[in-house]
């Protein structure tokens, strides 16, 4: 075990310097988001009075955040790094003001307005992140460098969530939870503006935007990029999807099925830092991909998440829910570094935004479209028919990844005999 963990320590010596201060950066800011993260759908669930209302709200912010993505992809690979992510920050302290002030009087409209701007400001700080680590990552060391990046980005989020828990939400009124977004941001930005460097050949943000509105090529380029993308490539897409769309069924609708069971605010906090105690080993899970074949742990992954949301239609216990939700979740944790590692040695030279804003659109398009369908679900029928739904989501993971990676196996075997001399194979995944 203890060479393990010297190999940890190796790939951290490797990494990028300024990898490392965008991920504390980033850290940071997660820091401040976990004290609403984990209360979010309860927060705008006393707004609403069933779950298809809570869907649609959800999916307001998931929308707006999905259709910027493109043009935030697109002006990452022109724009300075650090314009990008300080925009995302400063619009990220005004939308938790404005959800302060919609609690405290609630006012929906407002609400939405936040949704809305939380919405916009989300592509600029996870896109942005995302493509600055693809852009200083070494190609050997993606799926380490992002496993890293899960690992203390979800730390910061748990530590802020536990404090929210234990001292905040038992003791004030729930939207004090978005107190701590409205300075955490500043203290992100003040890391980055001074350690990030500028990219090189980039233009300013008004320089970028202007040639956006002059070219008005954002679309065909980015349809145009779309055909250098694989079968891999897609197929990744695909799982990136999926995996969003079940990861709704259990970090939106559990906490306010239990809230509604009559568990309190700190049960609810503790189930969701249970839920999310894997996510604190993604860098012990990268490493894990690298040492076996990463389309098989996506298998694992998938296969743990499946069997865990089949356990979930037949729990009635609070422990029951709690264990179910903390091993589905876990499943998502260990597939998410291969599927980034992935995605992101797939990429090609100079399209780290453009591939970067591909896989956020496909996530959020899932985080937009499953609250709504999910919701609907439950509110037609059970939410043990939306258990159902995700379970079997998470078999058609699990089948169809086995079948393209045989399928694979078998062509880089005829590739082998084929070319003798050759030194890569198509199909090295």
């Amino acid at each position: 075990m203890l060479p393990f963990f010297t190999k940890i320590q190796k790939d951290y010596q490797a990494f990028n310097k300024h990898s490392l201060w965008v991920i504390l950066s980033i850290a940071i800011y997660s820091f401040g988001s976990g004290f609403f993260d984990p209360y979010f759908s309860v927060f705008l669930n006393s707004f609403t009075t069933n779950y298809s209302q809570l869907g649609l709200l959800v999916s307001v912010f998931t929308f707006v955040s999905a259709l910027l993505t493109i043009p935030v992809g697109y002006l990452m690979d022109f724009v300075q790094y650090r314009t990008m992510l300080t925009i995302g920050k400063v619009l990220s302290v005004i939308v938790a003001i404005l959800y302060f002030i919609a609690g405290q009087y609630q006012l929906l409209p407002i609400l939405i307005f936040a949704l809305v701007l939380n919405g916009i400001a989300f592509p600029f700080n996870w896109t942005g992140t995302e493509t600055v680590l693809g852009a200083y990552s070494k190609k050997h060391k993606t799926t380490e460098l992002f496993g890293f990046y899960g690992s203390l980005v979800n730390i910061a989020w748990m530590v802020g969530l536990l404090i929210a828990a234990f001292f905040v939400v038992e003791r004030y009124p729930l939207h004090f939870i978005f107190l701590p977004l409205m300075f955490f941001p500043i203290f992100s930005i003040l890391i980055f503006n001074t350690k990030l460097p500028d990219n090189r050949h980039a233009e300013s943000f008004s320089q970028g935007v202007s040639q956006w509105i002059r070219e008005r090529r954002i679309t065909s380029r980015f349809l145009s990029d779309l055909k250098v993308f694989n079968g891999e490539m897609w197929l990744m897409m695909g799982i990136a999807f999926l995996e969003k769309f079940i990861q709704v069924a259990i970090t939106v609708f559990i906490p306010v099925v239990v809230l509604k069971e009559n568990a309190s605010l700190l049960q609810i906090g503790l189930l969701m830092a249970l839920m999310h105690v894997s996510t604190l080993f993604s860098f012990i899970f990268a490493e894990l991909s690298n040492r076996g074949v990463r389309l098989l742990v996506i298998v694992a992954g998938f296969a743990l998440t499946f069997i865990s949301c089949l356990t979930l239609v037949f729990a009635s216990q609070q422990y029951a829910i709690f264990l179910s939700a903390l091993f589905a979740i876990t499943g998502l944790v260990v597939a998410a570094p291969s599927i980034l590692g992935i995605i992101t040695k797939l990429t090609p030279k100079g399209h780290f935004g453009t591939v970067t804003a591909l896989h956020t659109l496909v996530r959020r398009i899932g985080l937009f479209v499953a609250p709504i369908a999910l919701g609907s679900l439950a509110d037609h029928f059970s939410m043990q028919a939306v258990y159902w739904f995700v379970a079997l989501c998470a078999g058609i993971v699990v089948c169809v990844t086995l079948f393209y990676r045989f399928a694979w196996i078998k062509k880089d075997r005829l590739y082998e005999i084929e070319h003798p001399n050759g030194h890569k194979v198509p199909y090295y995944l």
